[in-house]
């Protein structure tokens, strides 16, 4: 099975941007040799050597006509794509949460069609499936008549989320689609995971999967965030820091909040120095020993 690139997009686009004059094929072009023979009324076995030799020239010149297009079209595609579709789902069994972005399928295309149109090179996919494989093989084709094909890309069929089989594979060729795309045109998401990496809490750089445990943290987090930010003396900026900033449990979270829970205290002991100065009265609380980070320690 063959499937056409399309983006929600590219009719408009490519229509505005995609001239017929940008993209028309490349003319015939006799290798100079090929030529001086042919005025000579070679043999009928020279004949055959000169067009395998022309045919050669011909796939030559084609492949530098694909890699110049292709160079001229990364040219006007962004290095990296946003994410703009977002995964979220509880699992039934497990009861654990799954949260990740990710760019789509039709960001990529909206990024890479036009460039490519307007360079004489169209975007395909082969797919095929095997028992509970899918193959996807992403094809790029030149007006010269160059198809360059990548190494094909195959996964299991998708079964989360409690789709039937036919979903599963319709939603494992647009994972594939998506990430063979890619790789053929070196493009890479914004903030780009490793393959084979877990779902994460974007918050931290921890290896931590996201489920409910770690989204609860987080939820904390926020808490002792707006509870420091409020604070207003040292004995409350003290309560928090035992009480609710202990309560987190990811270590990035925690330096987080240490780092905020110090620069509240700075503030706060400036600001009480300021008016013990402008009252005459001795300073207090500038001993650092008197309340520690928000800390086991």
């Amino acid at each position: 099975m063959t499937t056409e690139a399309a983006g929600p997009n590219n009719g408009k686009a490519l229509a505005a941007s995609a001239t017929t004059a940008e993209i028309t094929p490349l003319g015939f072009n006799m290798h100079p040799i090929v030529q001086a023979i042919l005025a000579q009324n070679p043999t009928i076995e020279a004949m055959e050597r000169l067009w395998a030799l022309q045919r050669e020239w011909d796939a030559d010149n084609a492949r530098k006509a694909f890699t110049a297009a292709l160079a001229q079209a990364k040219l006007e595609m962004p290095s990296t794509i946003e994410k703009d579709k977002t995964v979220d789902f509880v699992g039934k069994q497990s009861g654990i949460r799954t949260y990740y972005k990710h760019s789509s399928l039709g960001a990529v295309m909206d990024a890479a069609t036009v460039p490519l149109a307007r360079h004489g090179i169209s975007l395909s996919w082969e797919s095929s499936t095997e028992q509970n494989n899918v193959t996807v093989c992403c094809v790029l084709t030149h007006v010269g008549g160059y198809v360059k094909k990548f190494p094909p890309v195959t996964a299991p069929v998708d079964t989360s989320g409690n789709k039937s089989l036919g979903q599963g594979v319709m939603s494992t060729i647009t994972l594939l689609s998506r990430y063979t795309a890619m790789a053929a045109l070196g493009l890479a998401s914004v903030d780009m995971e490793e393959e084979g990496d877990t779902p994460r809490d974007e918050t931290t750089s921890e290896s931590r999967p996201v489920t409910n445990e770690v989204i609860e943290d987080r939820k904390r987090f926020e808490e002792a965030q707006t509870a420091i930010a409020q604070a207003r003396t040292d004995e409350e900026l003290q309560k928090v820091g035992a009480g609710q900033c202990k309560k987190v449990k990811g270590k990035d979270l925690r330096d987080k909040l240490e780092t905020q829970f110090l620069a509240q205290r700075k503030h706060l002991r400036t600001k009480i120095a300021q008016v013990n100065k402008v009252k005459g009265e001795p300073e207090h609380g500038q001993d650092d020993g008197d309340y520690g980070p928000p800390s086991d320690e």
